[in-house]
């Protein structure tokens, strides 16, 4: 299963996601291996245990993640991870499968993509490639895929002229 839809958050949540982004960047990481992450786990699946830790921002755009794939996939959910990734023209991301949710089956888990560069076009290359889907990553776009789909990301086609930023989250049904 994959989905997309764009403009999908409004312009304050992705304010806060790119500041926040940049705010916590370790740019010395991302120069030397082309890519970082800021990650936050959340082992309980429960997004108002995040309220404390993140702020109310960030629950209102999980609930807003947490909304739309609910609505997908036609069941309950369980938050399992947040990370932002955060990568250079340099990083190859070559194929692979997402790993497990709480135990639950790949066909069960899932993960969510909100791409938060602006001005991205395809000729740029760093296409998301899931069987025969290509999903140009335009800014705000949310890409929703079931964890049991192997995928890559296209090669770089031509030296970016910034980092691409994305949103991940990780999910699963219960």
């Amino acid at each position: 299963m994959i989905k997309t839809i764009d403009s999908f958050l409004n312009d304050s949540d992705l304010r806060f996601l790119k500041s926040y982004a940049n705010d916590n960047i370790d740019f010395h990481t991302l120069k030397k291996l082309g890519n970082t992450f800021i990650n936050f786990n959340c082992q309980s699946g429960n997004e108002n245990d995040m309220k404390s830790v993140l702020g109310v921002i960030w629950v209102s755009i999980l609930s807003k993640i947490k909304t739309s794939l609910r609505n997908i996939i036609n069941s309950d959910l369980l938050l399992y991870s947040i990370k932002i990734s955060v990568t250079t023209d340099s990083y190859d991301m070559h194929k692979h499968l997402d790993d497990y949710v709480h135990g639950r089956s790949l066909d069960k888990s899932y993960t969510c993509i909100i791409y938060l560069t602006d001005n991205w076009v395809e000729s740029m290359g760093g296409l998301w490639n899931g069987g025969n889907e290509l999903i140009v990553p335009h800014y705000n776009k949310l890409l929703v895929y079931s964890r049991d789909i192997a995928h890559s990301v296209t090669p770089s086609l031509t030296t970016w002229p910034d980092h691409r930023t994305i949103l991940l989250t990780s999910w699963c049904s219960y």
